[in-house]
C-alpha cells in the first residue's frame, strides 16, 4: 500500500473506474451516477492535496490582514471585551504560525480555524455597538470575501456548477500568483 494520500486515492480511482463501475447494473442509472460522482469527489481531493497546505496559509494571511484592519478601531470601540482580548490572542497566535510558515498542516488549520472564529466574534460584538467599528469591520470582512471568492470558486470548479469558474485559473494558478505579489 502507498504511503502518499495522492497515490491511494489514485488507486482508489483506478479501481472503481476498471472493475466496481464496469460491474454495476449498467440499468441502474443512480448507481452509475453516484459511482461517477464519487470517482470526481476522488479526483477533486487528490488535486486539492497538492495545494492545501499553500491555500490554508493565504487563507490565514487574508484572515490576518482583515483582523490588522479592524483591530484599532475596534479595541476603541467596545474597550476592553473578550471579544477584543480573543482577537488579539487569534492575531499574534496566528502571526507567529504563519511566520513559521513550516508548521504542521494541522496546526495550520487549527490556526485558520481560530482566527476566523475570533473575526466572527469580533464581527458580533462590532455590530452590536455600531458605528466606527461597525463600519471598519464591514470593510473588512467584506475584502477578506472577496479576496477569498476566486481560491474558492477555483477549489468547486471541478463540480461544473459554474462554468465561469471552470475557465478561470487553477487554484494552483492563483496562490502562485499570491505567493508572487507578497514576494515582490
Amino acid at each position: 500500500m502507498q504511503l502518499y494520500p495522492e497515490l491511494r486515492i489514485q488507486s482508489a480511482v483506478e479501481a472503481l473506474t476498471h472493475v466496481v463501475i464496469p460491474a454495476l447494473d449498467p440499468n441502474d442509472k443512480l448507481a452509475q451516477e453516484q459511482a461517477r460522482l464519487v470517482v470526481a469527489t476522488l479526483e477533486l481531493a487528490r488535486e486539492r492535496l497538492a495545494v492545501q497546505f499553500d491555500y490554508d496559509k493565504r487563507e490565514l494571511q487574508l484572515l490576518i490582514a482583515a483582523l490588522e484592519s479592524v483591530e484599532a478601531s475596534s479595541s476603541a470601540a467596545l474597550g476592553d471585551t473578550s471579544e477584543v482580548g480573543g482577537a488579539a490572542r487569534a492575531l499574534a497566535a496566528a502571526r507567529d504560525v504563519h511566520r513559521r510558515a513550516g508548521v504542521s498542516p494541522s496546526e495550520l488549520r487549527a490556526a485558520v480555524g481560530t482566527t476566523k472564529a475570533a473575526l466572527g466574534a469580533l464581527t458580533t460584538a462590532a455590530y452590536q455597538v455600531g458605528g466606527d467599528a461597525r463600519r471598519d469591520i464591514s470593510g473588512a470582512v467584506m475584502t477578506l470575501a472577496e479576496q477569498m471568492l476566486p481560491l474558492v470558486r477555483a477549489s468547486y470548479a471541478a463540480h461544473g456548477f459554474d462554468p465561469a469558474a471552470a475557465a478561470g485559473p487553477t487554484v494552483a494558478e492563483l496562490l502562485a500568483a499570491a505567493e508572487s505579489e507578497a514576494i515582490a
